[in-house]
């Protein structure tokens, strides 16, 4: 064969290789993983497949962001990707159009305004709304006539207020006529030169009293003296419309009509509660006191009055005058107007701070918004949802921040679209406030975030996973274990993976013993690990003990957990501990011995009871006797007995060494400890070591009804608690007519934790909030009892029992809770202390056929 025939023969060759190679390829590309296909769009650049990414959450966000960045280049796509049957492709393609200026997007966006789906209806309406255009107008008003879900209702009335358009605010008025929507309300606030006329009428012929009383609120913060005399018919209207009377007469107070406002107060056909009246007629000095301060705009004195405000009952009577400094020329003051009106939480601070929100005049955005939040009230989330798009960053996470007070679906939707944001600080902010909400349907959600680059972040999700702990999702914290670099995401999940205890083997937690992890995670890890009653845990905490021996600081952190499994593996090393120099800090020693105490090792005893002496450290010999009574056996009982008796030891130590007696058997220490019943020192710690009821019943009555100090009654209540007596009831309500209300409290506490009605009678009990969850712990009908005491408080005519008894049933954890509900808490917003009270009052009706009362 020639050398050319070779040559052309080899080419072939060549060329069926190529082909054969190119075809693999070829047929490769067509199995890509999303993640492949996402970074070959973006190596590519073919817009349609960043569109398919929109359908995939975890890319969702980088390829809207990604497709923002190509802007006019792939807008057809994206008007195509709009149409698909994909509600998060459609959504998503919005959120990108909303980014990109032109007339086909324009219009895209009016056509989604017709989506089935009102998440995406909402979205395209706050794109609108950035547009301002009056062309629009049209579409919106058309869509707005049409709405009937409340967030896009909402959205799309924001939208319509913005456009430069004389149909707008007849649109609006007519919907909020018929519908009493508050964030049409709040739209309105941009036209009310027009507005006021229409809402006099509405005032004065609507039907519907949620509409009235929010037409009264409305004038009042815009109407001006014009509206004085509808708001005066409405405020001295003889009816029984109690909450449209007490709008229109806070208008009137917002306006500055005192006149009109005197006699509305004075109308007898329809009477104010006392309590309103003293507040109207202390207006005048608070407002002074209140103008003062703000007008003035000093820090510490503005701060000094916000403290004074907020540690007092709400008023409703000051809100128009608080309301007026959410425009003040002094920061520090529209910061603290706005604070104070977010906690306060009426729907009529919400009116006020849409208002300002809303209207012309010099507001801090971020307080407003973050304020509006904290008031719970639902209808703020359409306002709230259309600050999520703005273009500051800033004020989108303060919107973030204020959705997580509001604890409804539609919030928490939002949310969960905003966890995807191509922006990492406004995915992460989302992500984190996402967490106070236990539904299992954000499970994937908190799975990508556990991946977030923000630590922050990372540890929300994990923390999450820890709470309402979704079971299959396990392995997902545990993949985390080898890859975490930070601290405290590392303890959160040593803390969550621990409550699936039986389904992780310890030997897992083992790794956070490892020397390159810090000390907040070794004793994290250590603790947890003290909870497995296994062999494998103790053999691990051993390890980790052996590999920081030389650094006692360290090491010490292993001790008490390695005691805690009860595996004696460890015990010759930890009596070698108490001999050795390094170990002799009192801090130290302490530990050792608590460790011995944990085993409970008769063979400990001996050398433990060496340190009872004078010399040794008060905290070491507490330590020693609390271990000497785990051990127990009559060897240890002598020595504590023996202990007791030397008063030249500290008072504490020989306290701690009474139970340890006790639990010894030992004759002569149980007459000690009977002994110890008539010495006011040693009572509490006697009576509880004893546990004898018709042996310590009487010195605690005498305890509680002496002189002593408030700490040392308490600690009588909480033995008393205990006791399995009939008498122990009576003895209890002995503590309800102590002088200091903290003894009266805990009496209260524990004479609920037994069943007994007889604390509810008293107001000031009925204050305190951490009796929830000691009524939450009740059962049958002492707890339907304890209930219906509560709700019908609801009902008093003095205020300050009705607020109490809302304070207590608002902190009881829901009727029928499990995991999955928050539980009780002092820092409900007003929003969440409405669902708890609507779902106590729905259990007291559901139950109360078949539950009796035990009587007045």
């Amino acid at each position: 064969m020639s050398l050319s025939a070779r040559m052309h023969k080899l080419f072939l060759s060549a060329c069926g290789f190529i082909i054969v190679i190119m075809s693999a390829c070829i047929a490769a590309a067509g199995q890509k993983s999303p993640a492949d296909r996402y970074q070959g769009a973006l190596d590519e650049k073919p817009n349609h497949i960043l569109v398919e990414m929109l359908a995939y959450p975890e890319y969702a966000g980088k390829a809207s962001g990604e497709l923002a960045r190509r802007g006019e280049k792939a807008v057809l796509d994206l008007i195509m990707a709009a149409k698909l049957k994909d509600e998060s492709v459609r959504y998503y393609a919005i959120s990108v159009l909303d980014r990109i200026p032109g007339r086909e997007s324009d219009a895209a966006l009016v056509a989604a305004l017709l989506d089935d789906e009102a998440p995406v209806r909402a979205r395209a309406a706050f794109a609108l709304a950035g547009r301002r255009n009056p062309v629009h107008a049209a579409a919106l008003v058309d869509a707005l006539k049409k709405e009937t879900d409340e967030l896009a209702r909402g959205a799309i009335a924001i939208a319509l207020s913005e456009q430069p358009s004389p149909e707008a605010p007849e649109s609006l008025l007519d919907t909020f006529a018929e519908t009493g929507d508050f964030t049409v309300l709040a739209a309105l606030y941009r036209h009310s030169a027009t507005a006021v006329e229409k809402l006099e009428k509405i005032l004065e012929s609507s039907d519907d009293p949620l509409v009235r009383r929010r037409a009264a609120l409305a004038l009042g913060a815009f109407g001006g003296k014009s509206s004085v005399a509808a708001l005066a018919s409405a405020a001295t209207k003889d009816n029984e419309d109690n909450p449209v009377r007490f709008a229109a007469i806070l208008a009137l107070a917002a306006i500055g009509e005192k006149n009109t406002l005197a006699t509305a107060l004075k109308d007898e056909s329809a009477p104010v509660p006392d309590s309103l009246r003293k507040a109207f007629e202390s207006l005048d000095k608070a407002r002074e006191e209140i103008d003062k301060a703000f007008s003035d705009g000093d820090k510490k004195t503005v701060e000094s009055l916000k403290k004074k405000l907020l540690g007092s009952p709400p008023s409703r009577a000051l809100v128009p005058t608080i309301s007026a400094y959410l425009t003040s020329k002094h920061p520090e003051s529209r910061k603290a107007a706005a604070e104070i009106l977010g906690r306060w939480g009426y729907p009529e601070c919400a009116a006020a701070l849409a208002a300002a929100l809303n209207g012309p005049g010099p507001i801090d955005r971020e307080a407003v918004i973050i304020a509006l939040g904290r008031t719970g009230q639902a209808d703020v989330v359409p306002l709230l949802a259309h600050e999520t798009v703005s273009e500051d960053k800033k004020i989108r996470i303060a919107a973030i921040y204020a959705l997580s007070y509001t604890p409804v679906r539609m919030a928490r939707d939002i949310l969960a679209r905003l966890a995807g944001d191509p922006d990492r600080v406004v995915s992460g902010m989302a992500i984190s406030c996402l967490s106070a909400f236990p539904d299992r349907r954000l499970t994937p959600i908190f799975r990508r975030a556990l991946k977030h680059s923000n630590p922050l972040t990372r540890f929300s999700a994990v923390t999450w996973f820890g709470t309402y702990r979704p079971k299959p999702e396990s392995t997902a914290l545990v993949a985390r274990i080898d890859r975490e670099t930070d601290a405290n995401v590392n303890v959160a999940i040593i803390r969550a993976v621990s409550r699936w205890k039986g389904q992780t083997d310890p030997v897992l937690l083992g790794r956070y013993l490892a020397p390159k992890h810090p000390r907040k995670v070794h004793a994290a890890a250590a603790e947890a690990l003290g909870k497995y009653k296994s062999q494998a845990a103790a053999h691990a905490l051993l390890r980790a003990f052996k590999a920081a021996a030389g650094k006692p600081e360290q090491a010490v952190v292993f001790l008490e957990p390695l005691g805690k499994t009860g595996d004696k593996i460890g015990l010759a090393l930890l009596v070698k501990l108490l001999s050795k120099p390094a170990w002799q800090n009192p801090a130290l020693k302490k530990q050792v011995v608590r460790a011995l105490g944990h085993l409970s090792a008769q063979a400990a005893s001996a050398r433990i009871a060496k340190l009872l002496t004078p010399g040794t450290d008060e905290a070491v010999l507490i330590a020693v006797a609390e271990a000497l009574g785990r051990i127990g056996g009559p060897a240890a009982g002598a020595e504590l007995v023996s202990f007791v008796r030397k008063k030249e030891f500290p008072q504490s130590a020989r306290r701690a060494a009474l139970e340890g007696i006790v639990k010894s058997g030992n004759r002569e220490g149980l007459v000690l400890v009977r002994t110890c019943l008539s010495d006011p020192k040693y009572l509490t710690a006697a009576a509880k070591a004893l546990g004898e009821p018709e042996t310590v019943l009487p010195h605690l009555i005498r305890h509680l009804k002496g002189d002593a100090m408030a700490a040392e009654k308490i600690d009588c209540i909480d033995i008393l608690a205990e006791l399995e007596d009939p008498a122990v009831n009576a003895a209890l309500g002995i503590s309800l007519q102590d002088a200091d209300e903290s003894v009266r409290l805990a009496g209260a506490a524990a004479l609920i934790r037994r069943g007994s009605v007889t604390p509810l009678g008293k107001l000031d009990i009925l204050k305190a909030s951490r009796l929830g969850g000691t009524i939450s712990k009740l059962e049958g009908i002492a707890r339907f009892e304890v209930i219906r005491r509560i709700v019908k408080a609801l009902d008093s005519p003095d205020v300050t029992v009705r607020n109490a008894a809302r304070l207590v049933l608002a902190r009881l954890a829901a009727p029928g809770s499990d995991s999955f509900v928050p539980p009780p808490s002092d820092d409900l917003s007003p929003g969440e202390e409405k669902e708890r009270i609507k779902a106590w009052k729905t259990w007291f009706t559901r139950n109360k056929p078949r539950l009796t009362p035990m009587g007045e």
